[in-house]
């Protein structure tokens, strides 16, 4: 009887821990090497919290994080002296929110820039949300450039993961040997990781690729992440800047991805990538799993792209 229960008490510790990773990330946003989270400081980030005390919306446990330590700092009484800094301002927001900076060193290469209006075209941004905050948070974003130089490693976003299964039902969905895709929300049930690329505004925020539980899938927008084996996803028709995305896995998984975007490879299980709010051909595409072979590229190289009429 004892076993019973520690046995049903374990399963609602890791049912509880799994809607607490939900919530968590259901705030979360990543992009190139920065990312922000309305809840949490992300574990192996560089986090910087970001707080008002006169807002009291939830402005405690705010966190902008970085992939590595550049030195940021934060003041919600005026800019750090000494430091270059950015004003982060939400004119709708009475709480105070006219004194507050993202501060960087002065000799920092990485130059901010704010938007209470959404993104700042030809820059590359992270949402910063608040959704227990009613003055329009939704549509503020940072943005930045000069990071060339400083050869930031990108962050990939965490898989998301349901818990109830559910079906495949919705028009733009595909499932094929236990993975899936999904225009339109994360799979109840399977591992998703969200597909999304910030320079394509054809609804690319809601997309997700879906896998059995602990394949460990990562995504990044902005080249291959360190010390996994990648799949660059292409769409040569797009002119959105699908040149540098890749579809990530650990180096160990009994996986390997290939790539197509000309229609199915034959005799191999192939999942449909469809966005039929994107004009750019995105119908005939198609992500492929087989088992991993021995002599497959290191980590971080490009691997799985096939071109028309191979």
């Amino acid at each position: 009887m004892r076993r019973a229960h520690l046995a049903t008490w374990a399963l609602l510790t890791a049912i509880v821990g799994a809607a607490g990773e939900a919530a968590a990330q259901s705030c979360e946003s990543y992009s190139g090497g920065f990312a922000w989270s309305c809840s949490r400081a992300i574990p192996g980030l560089a986090c910087t919290q970001i707080s008002e005390p006169a807002d009291n919306h939830t402005w405690g446990d705010n966190y902008f994080c970085a992939s590595r330590d550049l030195g940021i700092r934060w003041s919600y009484a005026g800019p750090v002296a000494g430091m270059r800094c950015t004003a982060i301002a939400e004119p709708a927001d009475p709480d105070t929110w006219t004194d507050n900076y993202l501060c960087v060193p002065g000799d920092s290469p990485v130059v901010f820039s704010w938007s209470y209006w959404g993104p700042i075209p030809g820059l590359q941004c992270v949402q910063w949300n608040e959704p227990a905050d009613p003055h329009t948070w939704n549509d503020n974003y940072l943005c930045w450039s000069g990071l060339a130089s400083l050869a930031m490693p990108p962050i990939a976003p965490p898989p998301v993961v349901a818990t109830a299964p559910a079906p495949v039902e919705s028009s733009c969905e595909s499932m094929a040997g236990g993975f899936a895709w999904s225009c339109s929300r994360p799979l109840p049930g399977m591992e998703c990781t969200q597909i999304v690329e910030p320079a394509d505004g054809h609804t690319w925020n809601d997309n997700y690729f879906c896998a059995p539980r602990g394949t460990g899938a990562r995504w990044s927008n902005a080249g291959p992440v360190p010390g996994m084996r990648c799949t660059q996803i292409v769409e040569p028709a797009d002119p959105d800047t699908w040149n540098d995305n890749f579809l990530c896995l650990p180096p160990r998984s009994p996986y390997a991805f290939q790539w197509s975007y000309a229609g199915r490879l034959p005799r191999q299980q192939c999942v449909q990538w469809n966005e039929p709010a994107d004009p750019h051909t995105w119908n005939d595409n198609f992500l492929c799993v087989t088992p991993a072979r021995r002599g497959l590229p290191p980590p971080g190289l490009m691997i799985g792209i096939t071109p028309p009429g191979r």
